[in-house]
């Protein structure tokens, strides 16, 4: 990593950089909802939930929380000029560290079946691919506000 990249633990501030970030059409027409929930999960995750930094401007964001016996990766997202440059390893170490500080051992991603790019990322930093289960998601009925930013 460059040494004009830094790190550091997110705050509430860095929200609507980090959704800057997120240029998924997936994730667009979400992104209202997305901001209050990564206010929640940063609200009870504040030593899981890291950017990465060059020249002042966010160039990589990771969520991460627990619950209190796993550790959950919900998001890992690089800028693409900086895709190369061992943020995403960064980050990942990162949490990783944090995650064990908290006694947590094992920890969990969940990716789409399609997004090869993003598999060969996880099997090249030695996570194992779990064939033996599958997830089942079910949308419950939300009492947020809208995240205005």
């Amino acid at each position: 990593m460059s040494p004009d990249i830094s790190l550091r633990a997110m705050t509430i501030r860095d929200i609507d950089a980090c959704l800057a970030l997120m240029q998924n059409p997936k994730t667009e027409e979400l992104r209202h909802w997305i901001g209050m929930e990564l206010w929640r999960l940063l609200s009870r995750n504040p030593t899981l939930c890291w950017i990465a930094q060059e020249n002042a401007h966010v160039i990589g964001a990771v969520f991460c929380g627990h619950d209190g016996w796993r550790g959950y990766l919900y998001h890992l997202e690089i800028a693409a000029s900086c895709l190369r440059a061992n943020v995403a390893s960064s980050l990942l170490r990162k949490v990783k560290e944090q995650l064990a500080s908290l006694n947590i051992h094992k920890m969990h991603v969940q990716i789409e079946q399609e997004d090869a790019a993003r598999s060969l990322f996880w099997l090249d930093q030695q996570w194992e691919k779990r064939e033996d289960i599958m997830v089942f998601c079910t949308e419950l009925p939300r009492r947020v506000k809208r995240w205005a930013s």
